[in-house]
């Protein structure tokens, strides 16, 4: 009765394989371009609000967004899947430099989606 356990173990490796080909993207696949380059300044105490731009995707994202724990105090972030944007708003409570990664995923159709990141510098000034 060894069969189960084997057909076990090949499903398994199925799985991670498949896994591992969903990490990785397509040979080919163009890199993901979120603009602007630069986000503009803020000042404590004064609305903000800026819009991260996706583009270069095959298929749509269905996800992009960074931790809102990265973000200035009083900032948060939405996605709008039907513009493919991200945009950060609110009041910022405090001065200083905040660095953080805004990421994207597209959906796959045959073959992995597109992923990318882009490192920002918030800069909020008094």
């Amino acid at each position: 009765m060894k069969k189960p356990r084997m057909i076990l173990l090949c499903a398994a490796a199925l799985a991670l394989a498949g896994l591992a080909c969903s990490l990785l993207t397509s040979p080919g696949t163009p890199s993901l371009r979120f603009s602007p380059d630069v986000l503009p300044d803020g000042r404590a105490g004064q609305p903000y609000r800026a819009v991260i731009a996706l583009s270069g995707q095959r298929t749509p994202a269905f996800q992009m967004g960074t931790r809102d724990e990265s973000l200035p105090p009083g900032l948060s972030g939405a996605f709008d899947r039907d513009a493919q944007t991200y945009t950060l708003s609110g009041t910022p409570s405090r001065a200083g430099t905040f660095s953080f990664a805004v990421t994207a995923l597209c959906y796959g159709t045959n073959v992995s989606g597109q992923s990318g990141a882009k490192e920002y510098r918030l800069v909020i000034r008094r």
